[in-house]
């Protein structure tokens, strides 16, 4: 920093617009970057591929009551 300067920089409107959008996107960020949006497809892709082995293993009959027995 030059000696003498402000902190925040000159005191024109367009240093303020910047200090203020810069202060917007640290105000927006979360601890967590995980959202609903991008959970679920993150785990439908780890899922999908396990459907044929689940459906090999398992009859569908006994996937579908428990499936209905948790949801009920």
């Amino acid at each position: 920093m030059k000696e003498g300067g402000s902190a925040l920089g000159s005191a024109d409107i367009q240093s303020l617009s910047d200090l203020a959008n810069s202060f917007q996107v640290v105000r927006k960020m979360r601890l967590i970057p995980l959202d609903l949006e991008t959970f679920v497809p993150l785990i439908a892709g780890a899922v999908v591929p396990m459907l044929p082995l689940v459906l090999i293993s398992f009859p569908l009959e006994e996937i579908v009551a428990k499936v209905l027995r948790l949801v009920l």
